[in-house]
């Protein structure tokens, strides 16, 4: 600014001032050289009586290093100022405001935009009236700072100096880092300066388990960060108790050997506070983790010392997956257990925690007892004096340790409510056996899983198992394999979350072989399913080996033998009849067997079986109708068996026959296979027709005619040799079917 201002009053008198002196007695007029000189003062007049107002935060004044600049106080506004900052390296800015006389000026810096409103760089907003008022901040960076000074109360002019100079230690010893005596307080002192720390380090003796700070602040609030190893941080540090204001702060860790490292830092406030680090042990026995013996109560004790503790550690027995160790405390103390299984725990880290809070409470854990060696930390709470901690090895299964037998069938277990729990079995299926299926029903509320392997133990990792449904506990989770050899297969049924019972079923399965054209029968309920296997053989001594192979299906689904029967006059029998329609016999009179009471078609069953030993006969057989087909086929190589997701084929439809057809590509091999396909169907159907033991009765209505082999649909090409495994499954039921395969 540079020019004063001047009050309104003072001005008006300058004004008149040379009118009042030419008018004064002995002045002579007309006198020139007699005549007093009139003064002449230039004011610069704002028309109010205020001379030229402060910078605004809009235009600010720019100010030099070390260079006063003045200002005169004014009601209306305030004064604003910036300094550019070009190397920051180590330095602070510090502004100073000095006045005459009575008045509160307050300053503000602010790095970056005008200084209007916090956060501030630094701010002195006091309501001394005494001057000056000075505020330094910390470390600064390069760019623009804005300043701006206030007036409060009273009436002065005012200087404003601002100032970079080199960062003041914050700390009473310096910048250093002050070696801690074993139980020796030391007096320090922290400025006022945002972010002021001590440093010390602390070199406690080996033979000590902790190191103990405590810290009192005074009335200020400082704080309290520890650290092993090395000098801690704001954001990295082993303890901090961050108490707040006036409140004496403690710090106990666990000694390793290394150096503890601790600093103090200001939050609010500055003065002098107390520091004192001492060494001691706690734990009755010292260090040491103290090696606990299978179900052997180990006593030990614990001094009143805050964050005193006693380590232990414990091995589960072979086979064991669980390790339990509970400790009980004195009557008048409470002492917190922590474990972890292959490191030391800290109230930070661990894998299990029991912190009960009634005094002489007994505290347990179970962790892990297979994953390795078990750490356990007895923390003092409050209290001091003796306590007792022991070890026992426990299985999660309720049959014990160890892998246990599952033979075919069903076998009973619960898993105990720990994490890890699991029960392992054994599988080893007949050598007979061409496929097993493992199942887990649902295990609600708790939820189980199974994981199966062939040949050793299944893991959870990926690569660690052959099946995993991992499904929820409402759930049946199922696991299937083909038997090729003896090797056992392993399964594991881990807990998820919940305990209690739960039931494996292993069931190995020897399937049907289908000989080569050689037709089989049978009954197939609705949505039931049966297994048969084609083996091919491998190559002969001429090293012809079969390429085509043809498998058919037919379904009995026609409504001859015995569709009526004769009402009027004495019922027949029905002969070697199998699963008679609703449309068959009627109601079988049960007083003499094998025949038929009446013609009416109301039951389902109707003379389920003939009497073989006197065949009766049949009055009315209509014509055999040739209908859609009540059971499907799928077939899959090798792999597992079919079903109507996962199939190599699923068979083709013609009339009442499903077939598949495996042939190698090309148009001899596509007629090679239409012959077995031919030859497959004709014995199927040959083994499907109704027997009739008098073929007089039976009429001469003959078969319909065989009909050709079925579309591209159901030719796959041939998978090769081995095992190829087919299904029958009832779509209506229960339902008569013939099967045949062959091949060439």
């Amino acid at each position: 600014m540079g020019t004063k201002r001047i009050p309104a009053l003072a001005a008006a008198i300058l004004f008149v001032l040379p009118i009042a002196l030419a008018a004064m007695p002995g002045a002579v007029a007309g006198d020139a050289d007699e005549r007093p000189e009139t003064v002449k003062v230039e004011v610069p007049f704002d028309g109010v009586g205020i001379m030229a107002p402060c910078p605004t935060s809009t235009a600010p004044e720019i100010l030099s290093e070390g260079v006063a600049t003045t200002g005169t106080d004014t009601t209306t506004a305030d004064c604003h100022y910036k300094i550019t900052v070009a190397n920051p390296a180590g330095m602070r800015l510090r502004a100073v405001v000095e006045w005459i006389g009575s008045s509160d000026h307050d300053v503000y810096v602010k790095q970056g935009t005008p200084a209007t409103a916090s956060p501030y760089y630094c701010s002195e907003q006091g309501t001394s009236t005494v001057s000056p008022a000075v505020c330094a901040g910390g470390q600064l960076v390069a760019g623009d700072y804005f300043l701006r000074v206030k007036r409060w109360t009273g009436s002065a002019d005012f200087t404003l100096t601002v100032f970079i100079e080199p960062l003041p230690p914050t700390c009473s010893f310096g910048t250093g880092t002050v070696t801690l005596v074993d139980g020796v307080v030391r007096t320090d002192s922290l400025t006022n300066d945002a972010g002021a720390t001590c440093h010390y380090v602390f070199f406690p003796d080996p033979a000590q388990a902790s190191s103990q700070f405590t810290m009192n602040p005074g009335s200020n609030d400082f704080d309290l960060y520890v650290k092993v190893g090395s000098p801690p941080t704001t954001t990295s540090y082993d303890c901090r108790p961050f108490s707040g204001s006036g409140v004496t702060e403690v710090c106990t860790v666990a000694n390793t050997g290394a150096p503890v490292y601790a600093m103090v830092v200001r939050f609010s406030g500055s003065g002098s506070f107390t520091i004192m680090a001492r060494a001691f042990s706690a734990c009755s026995y010292g260090t040491v983790d103290q090696a606990l013996d299978e179900d052997t109560p180990f006593s030990g004790s614990l001094s009143a010392d805050a964050g005193g503790a006693c380590y232990v550690k414990f091995d589960a027995a072979s086979g064991y997956d669980i390790a339990r160790l509970t400790l009980t405390p004195n009557a008048g103390s409470n002492f917190d257990l922590y474990l972890r299984v292959g490191a030391r725990p800290t109230t930070s880290t661990y894998t299990c925690r029991s912190i009960l809070t009634g005094l002489g409470a007994a505290d347990s854990c179970d962790v892990p007892g297979d994953a390795g060696t078990v750490y356990g930390m007895i923390l003092r709470v409050s209290g001091s004096g003796g306590f007792t901690v022991s070890a026992r090895s426990l299985t999660s299964c309720s049959l014990g340790p160890g892998v246990h037998p599952l033979p075919d069938g069903d076998v009973n277990a619960a898993l105990a409510n720990v994490v890890g729990a699991k029960c392992l079995f054994e599988h080893t299926p007949s050598p007979s056996a061409d496929f097993v299926r493992f199942t887990l029903p649902p295990t609600t509320p708790a939820d189980f899983d199974m994981y199966v392997r062939k040949g050793a133990l299944p893991g959870t990792a990926i690569g660690t198992f052959d099946c995993r449904p991992y499904l929820g506990g409402s759930s049946t989770e199922t696991c299937e394999s083909l038997v090729e050899d003896a090797t056992p297969y392993y399964v594991m049924v881990l807990r998820f979350s919940g305990s209690g019972a739960f039931t494996l079923n292993a069931q190995s399965t020897v399937i049907p072989t289908l000989e080569n054209g050689v037709a089989v029968t049978g009954v197939v309920a609705h949505g039931a399913l049966q297994y048969y296997k084609v083996v091919l053989p491998a190559a002969d001594e001429d090293g012809y080996a079969p390429s085509q192979l043809a498998i058919a299906l037919v379904g009995d689904n026609t409504a001859a033998a015995c569709a009526t029967l004769d009402a009027n006059t004495a019922p027949g029998t029905c002969a070697q009849l199998r699963n008679p329609r609703p449309t068959a016999c009627g109601v079988a009179d049960g007083t003499s067997p094998g025949t038929c009471a009446s013609a009416s078609q109301a039951a389902a069953d109707a003379c389920a079986e003939a009497n073989g030993v006197n065949p009766g006969t049949c009055s009315g057989l209509p014509p055999v109708q040739v209908a859609a087909p009540n059971a499907d086929l799928w077939v899959r190589h090798r792999v597992g068996l079919p079903t109507a997701t996962a199939a190599d084929c699923r068979g083709a439809s013609a009339g009442s026959t499903e077939s598949c057809v495996f042939s190698s590509e090309g148009t001899q091999a596509r007629a090679d296979a239409a012959a077995q396909y031919a030859q497959a169907r004709g014995d199927a159907w040959t083994a499907a027709r109704p027997l009739c033991p008098d073929l007089a009765a039976c009429g001469t209505n003959p078969l319909p005619a065989f009909p050709p082999m079925p579309a591209q649909a159901n030719l796959v090409p041939f998978q090769g040799g081995g095992k190829y495994f087919v299904a029958v499954r009832g779509t209506t039921g229960p339902a008569d079917f013939a099967l045949v395969a062959a091949w060439a």
